[in-house]
């Protein structure tokens, strides 16, 4: 099923990566569910999330180390954070795409989480990951991919 684009309404790919425009990462904290990731969409701008599109995350301590135990969680929220929707959680595991030598690598498909389900966020609206574990994720040490449709308004 193919969408009509509105006219004044530009259909582009949305790669999310940790250099992203509005892509914000903080250190986790050890045993408590930390956001470690927070992206609010741009003015004018609306992101759709679709089913099979690549998610992949990658933690690692300030030391540095891989992290490899613990739960991640992606939630979708208004632009108060007043409501707030879980859309993905599972074991870190799943969602790793690394290596023990510290290689982010998103061209192996293999190590890469597809979404089992789609989402969209309009403008100023949130998405927020965490990650809760016995390890501290250093916010320097941390890499993202998300891939998506972002929609610009003209």
């Amino acid at each position: 099923m193919t969408v009509q684009v509105p006219k004044g309404v530009v259909k582009l790919p949305l790669i999310l990566n940790e250099k992203s425009s509005g892509v914000t990462l903080l250190d986790s904290t050890a045993n408590v569910e930390s956001e470690i990731v927070r992206f609010q969409v741009p003015k004018k701008v609306g992101i759709a999330v679709r089913e099979g599109d690549r998610f992949a995350i990658y933690l690692r301590t300030s030391v540095p180390g891989d992290i490899t135990a613990g739960t991640l969680r992606l939630y979708v929220m208004d632009a108060n954070k007043a409501t707030r929707f879980k859309v993905l959680e599972g074991p870190l595991k799943a969602f790793m795409s690394g290596s023990s030598a510290g290689a982010f690598n998103v061209d192996d498909r293999t190590k890469q989480f597809y979404m089992p389900a789609g989402y969209s966020r309009e403008t100023d609206e949130w998405l927020i990951i965490t990650f809760e574990g016995a390890d501290v994720a250093d916010d320097a040490q941390t890499k993202l991919l998300l891939e998506g449709v972002q929609f610009l308004q003209l």
